[in-house]
């Protein structure tokens, strides 16, 4: 009897740690969402509103958040691309239909500040209802900036269509995305971040 409870015993225990691998898995891997991006170059991106834990700090999350946030943009600084003259930043909660935080496009230097831009048309800090969530920061690297850029703040995205406009320059050719960079984090529900 006892070696059965002992066999037990140690099947559960193996079925409980295979459990938490998954889970721990799905919360530290992010697929790359851009398509584009394994045709093209990379770079590096950088955030000092991501802790080494890489969570994003609790002030850039939405007011309506769960702990508050400021909805504070966070701050995003990536390596200069040759040949780019323009970049796109987007992020995307990629638990949420690829639900689009940010939008920035047309942008010339190489870094945003953390809480430099206000505008909720432009911005929506996270804000997961439940459980963690995962984000991409995505930063596209343009030969020339674009007029027409796909993507609403605050709906799911159309990547495709997205990268789409985006590598397409103003004369409809395509091969405008250099390169591009990603910088993943995560939020959790009721969890601060400092």
């Amino acid at each position: 009897m006892n070696k059965k409870v002992l066999v037990f015993s140690a099947i559960i225990a193996l079925m409980l740690v295979s459990a938490c691998s998954k889970t721990d898995t799905k919360l530290t891997k992010i697929e790359n969402v851009s398509k584009i991006a394994s045709k093209v170059g990379s770079f590096n991106v950088t955030s000092d509103s991501v802790n080494e834990e890489g969570k994003l700090k609790t002030a850039c999350c939405a007011t309506v958040a769960a702990p508050k946030g400021e909805n504070l943009i966070p701050h995003i600084k990536w390596d200069k691309v040759d040949g780019a003259n323009s970049y796109a930043i987007y992020i995307y909660d990629t638990d949420a239909m690829e639900f689009i935080h940010l939008k920035v496009t047309d942008v010339s230097d190489t870094e945003i500040e953390e809480g430099v831009i206000r505008d909720e048309h432009i911005y929506i800090g996270p804000c997961p209802p439940s459980d963690t969530h995962r984000y991409q920061i995505v930063v596209y690297a343009l030969k020339e900036s674009v007029l027409l850029v796909e993507g609403e703040i605050g709906k799911g995205a159309d990547i495709d269509a997205i990268e789409s406009a985006l590598d397409k320059n103003l004369d409809g050719e395509t091969g405008n995305v250099v390169a591009v960079g990603t910088k993943n984090f995560t939020v959790t529900y009721n969890e601060r971040v400092d």
